[in-house]
């Protein structure tokens, strides 16, 4: 898996939103990958940093 284009969009104390591209190779074939655009929302409590919620839409790849 490779992750790209890592952004975060917003940060605080407690909440952090970030964006990013999450690329991996589909069995073994080297030229079919599957691609997706990822939202991601971690928040921290007392146990630290956690991922809350995950949504990622897929890219067709070219």
């Amino acid at each position: 898996m490779e992750v790209s284009q890592l952004e975060m969009l917003t940060i605080s104390e407690s909440l952090c939103v970030v964006s990013y591209t999450e690329s991996r190779r589909v069995g073994g074939d080297e030229g079919s990958c599957d691609v997706r655009s990822t939202l991601a929302f971690v928040r921290y409590s007392s146990d630290g940093w956690a991922w809350r919620h995950v949504q990622q839409t897929h890219i067709a790849a070219e």
